[in-house]
């Protein structure tokens, strides 16, 4: 990686979030991919860059993964902000950028109070400014069960919505700059509070990548050779699966398979080994989750990536692959997706399984259409370089420093 600026100043950032294994990218969980991505990009630009992630074995750890200083020193459901206070005390940052996920210190409302408590205690204790990226942000408005209940079991979901009001409240008041990946999620962070400072920095995009031979990824996964449209990610209530397999038997009428494949926390091990066990159900093949080193086998697999999601809480790092691998995308029109690909003649009304089946085909059959899709894909993944994110977050970091040296001096 080449260096992407050049500093005017000595600059450290300490990154409190999951992250992968030594050398791994991908763990089912998009955060610790994004992570990964922006630390390693920080470092070549000249940013001495920690990340402060959850431990994997019984004691802290602390090491260098390609020029990241990784410390491994909190414990999910455990005191998550003594560990990473005392942590931060011997690091020297300038500054700390939390990748704010609800749940990632915790599960249930206790876990996701720990954030809050974690920010309050780095100004109060440390001093030092916050940026804060909300990787997922709910619109305002009620919350229905099937999707509080992949989360909090037990609490009507009035009473978490209470919860998750005081809580993004609390973080975005307590963040000196809230980074958002799109203006329609930014807009959802106003409406729970307004920050200090905010702005978008689009969700990162890897170079181009080559996709591996078709054929040896159908043997790999024990697929035929058939035209496939793919739902791929971490399978929670919010991404819509439910329609894709409504669709599938419409899908299927024109030789069209539908394939689901990911992690879920129903999964005994969701980031255990790869299961390349097919099984079948609604119309469509299901398979588990996907191991790092299968993902490019499953874009080449993919005629088209479907994405049906029916809530615009997030962008998309499956989104953000299907552009670098130049795959295919269908999406639903929730304002995140459609926003980040803005290309309506591969985007439906979300939750109509009719349309989604009609624009599938449309995607498929008219070369035109496809052809303008991937010009659009290639466009996005030049403009969403981690390059360019990196940049961007620099002059997001300095913007900070600067400001607060300023309200000092005040």
């Amino acid at each position: 990686m080449q260096a992407t600026s050049s500093l005017p100043v000595n600059l450290s950032v300490a990154i409190v979030s999951r992250y992968p294994p030594f050398g791994q990218t991908h763990v089912g969980r998009g955060i610790a991919a994004y992570t990964r991505n922006l630390a390693e990009h920080l470092a070549a630009s000249g940013v001495t860059t920690h990340v402060l992630a959850e431990q994997t074995g019984p004691d802290e750890e602390h090491y260098v993964d390609n020029s990241v200083l990784v410390h491994r020193v909190w414990r999910h459901g455990s005191d998550v902000s003594g560990s990473v206070i005392n942590n931060l005390k011997g690091i020297g940052a300038s500054l700390v950028h939390l990748q704010y996920e609800l749940f990632m210190f915790g599960a249930g409302l206790k876990g996701a109070r720990q954030v809050p408590t974690l920010l309050h205690n780095i100004r109060r204790m440390l001093g030092l400014p916050v940026v804060t990226t909300m990787h997922g942000v709910l619109p305002r408005g009620p919350l229905d069960r099937d999707f509080t209940s992949a989360y909090v079991t037990g609490v009507p979901s009035w009473a978490i919505r209470r919860v998750y009001d005081s809580v993004t409240k609390s973080v975005v008041q307590q963040s000196d700059l809230v980074i958002a990946h799109g203006w329609s999620i930014l807009a959802s962070v106003h409406a729970y509070a307004r920050p200090s400072l905010s702005l978008v920095i689009p969700h990162g995009i890897e170079s181009t990548m080559t996709l591996p031979d078709r054929g040896a990824a159908l043997k790999r996964f024990g697929l035929a050779d058939v035209p496939r449209a793919v739902f791929f990610g971490y399978r929670l209530p919010y991404k819509g699966i439910e329609t894709l397999e409504a669709a599938a038997p419409l899908l299927s009428d024109h030789g069209i398979e539908v394939l689901v494949a990911g992690g879920s926390a129903d999964d005994a091990d969701p980031t255990g080994s790869s299961r390349h066990r097919i099984t079948q159900g609604n119309a469509t093949r299901q398979l588990g989750f996907i191991e790092e080193g299968d993902i490019p086998n499953l874009f080449a697999v993919a005629d088209v990536l479907v994405l049906p999601y029916r809530v615009g809480m997030a962008t998309s790092g499956p989104l953000a692959s299907a552009a670098s691998y130049g795959t295919s995308v269908v999406i639903s029109d929730v304002p995140s997706l459609a926003e980040m690909l803005d290309f309506s003649l591969a985007t439906f009304p979300v939750g109509d399984s009719q349309a989604l089946a009609e624009t599938v085909l449309r995607v498929l059959k008219d070369d035109d259409v496809r052809a303008g899709l991937r010009a659009r894909l290639a466009a996005l993944a030049l403009e969403s370089s981690w390059a360019s994110v990196a940049d961007r977050s620099v002059n997001a970091y300095l913007k900070v420093v600067r400001v607060l040296q300023e309200r000092e001096i005040v």
